[in-house]
């Protein structure tokens, strides 16, 4: 369920927008509406006064997303560790992690929208074991670029960019 209150001091109850299983909502820039998980399944957006629900197409079970800077893009990956980007308005589904058998998970926009930073399950995976890189991609799917080495049984994941675009936090997990 999705549901809203003033900042301020206690002074009412909060809003509820919406009366279905309802997670992680992020705010657009504008501030008008939410980009949220929708009943577990796909993203959707809802204005702040509950309207204009828009449920977005999915193609397998929706993990995780990310808002680009301005507000025009979505980024998110699914249960089949493929990366997509698409409208607001719930149209252009696009895929645009390469269409193989690595997984591709924990898409961000950079600072400028003008590209994503990823994990890839890298090159050395051996069954039973994880070892994740980071890279980036232009927000067309081109111009991969691999950041991080692969270290066999060594998890890299959810990449951060710093707010001028120059760095990318990361964890790294055994």
């Amino acid at each position: 369920r999705l549901f809203v209150i003033d900042s301020g001091p206690y002074n009412d109850e909060p809003i509820q927008l919406l009366n279905v299983r309802s997670e992680g909502p992020l705010w657009f820039p504008d501030g008008t509406k939410f980009l949220f998980l929708y009943n577990n399944q796909s993203t959707g957006t809802l204005k702040l006064d509950g309207t204009d629900l828009i449920i977005h197409p999915d193609k397998g079970q929706t993990w995780g997303y990310n808002l680009s800077p301005d507000g025009n893009l979505i980024t998110l990956w699914n249960n089949r560790y493929d990366i997509y980007k698409i409208n607001p308005d719930g149209t252009n589904l696009t895929q645009l992690s390469p269409n193989d058998d690595y997984s591709y998970s924990h898409s961000e926009f950079s600072p400028d929208g003008s590209k994503i930073v990823f994990s890839k399950r890298g090159d050395l995976y051996v069954s039973g074991q994880t070892d994740y890189e980071i890279w980036t991609m232009d927000i067309n799917g081109e111009n991969l670029t691999r950041l991080t080495s692969p270290d066999p049984g060594i998890k890299i994941s959810n990449p951060k960019w710093s707010p001028n675009g120059n760095e990318i936090s990361f964890i790294k997990d055994r």
